[in-house]
């Protein structure tokens, strides 16, 4: 009798499993640089030109204009390209437009552009020792107060991060500002820093951030501090702007000097800026320790 073949059961291939790289899902892709980087290298060769051009076609005043207008194109070109917006060297760490960095923003573009364009012009001009502008010790003292100001905030900032904002208070707050989703009510809570209202994104951040309050108690309320204080640089800006070009309407690039700050001025700046220090470090929002 013989034997029925036997028959060897193959088992079936194990079944295919697609992974996905977490990073892959979850890490944005870089955005490209090349609005700002060709930006940057025509900023050099304006630069570069417009200096030139001072011996025999623009004014020194003329000159300052054009290199503030590429420095502050290729400011926007850089934030568009990093935030996705122009105004992306606003935004601080909280996806908010933040005043202290529209300050020192404004018055890096405004003191660079005049130093460099003083200072081109007289390269060209063959003046004897071109570089050696001295800026007045006001300038110096009012970039310091911005400086300060703003790592102090930064400062302050970091300690409210720390702590655990009052339940209550987060919904409360969350529905006043529209951020409690239906399904999860959780929106507000999860961009939170401490008691430290923040976005989701960059993209979310507006102009008006700089006005209103910092925590979660007074994000949605006009803080008078930072509207004084926002008033008082723009005003000693363009008085200051205002100067620089009458100082280089009326001398060569040999005789120009930066004009002095008001100390008064500078005073009531620091007084502004400490204040709002001041204020900044007091907590408004109601914590569950």
């Amino acid at each position: 009798m013989s034997e029925a073949p036997t028959t060897t059961e193959v088992p079936p291939p194990p079944a295919t499993t697609v992974t996905t790289d977490k990073n892959e899902a979850t890490t944005p892709k870089r955005r490209g640089y090349k609005l700002s980087t060709a930006l940057f290298f025509a900023l050099i060769i304006i630069v570069i030109a417009a200096g030139k051009l001072t011996e025999n076609v623009f004014s020194l005043a003329s000159m300052w204009a054009i290199i503030a207008a590429a420095m502050l194109a290729f400011v926007l070109a850089l934030g568009a390209d990093l935030q996705g917006t122009a105004l992306g060297i606003f935004i601080n760490e909280r996806n908010l437009m933040s005043l202290s960095r529209f300050q020192l923003a404004a018055w890096t573009i405004l003191i660079c552009s005049a130093f460099v364009a003083a200072g081109l012009a007289r390269v060209f001009a063959h003046v004897a020792d071109p570089l050696g502008l001295a800026l007045p010790p006001e300038v110096w003292q009012l970039l310091g107060i911005s400086m300060t100001s703003s790592v102090g905030a930064s400062l302050i900032q970091k300690n409210k991060a720390n702590k655990e904002p009052d339940p209550a208070t987060v919904d409360k707050v969350a529905d006043k500002v529209g951020e409690k989703t239906q399904e999860t009510g959780e929106s507000i809570q999860k961009n939170l820093q401490g008691i430290s209202y923040a976005n989701a994104n960059p993209k979310d951040a507006r102009i008006t951030d700089m006005f209103e309050g910092d925590e979660l108690a007074n994000t949605s309320y006009i803080d008078v501090g930072k509207v004084q204080m926002f008033f008082f640089t723009l005003v000693t800006l363009v008085a200051y702007a205002v100067n620089i070009y009458k100082f280089m309407v009326d001398n060569t690039p040999a005789t120009f000097t930066f004009p002095v700050l008001s100390s008064g001025l500078v005073a009531l700046l620091g007084i502004s800026h400490a204040a709002y220090l001041g204020s900044k470090s007091v907590d408004k929002t109601k914590t569950t320790t």
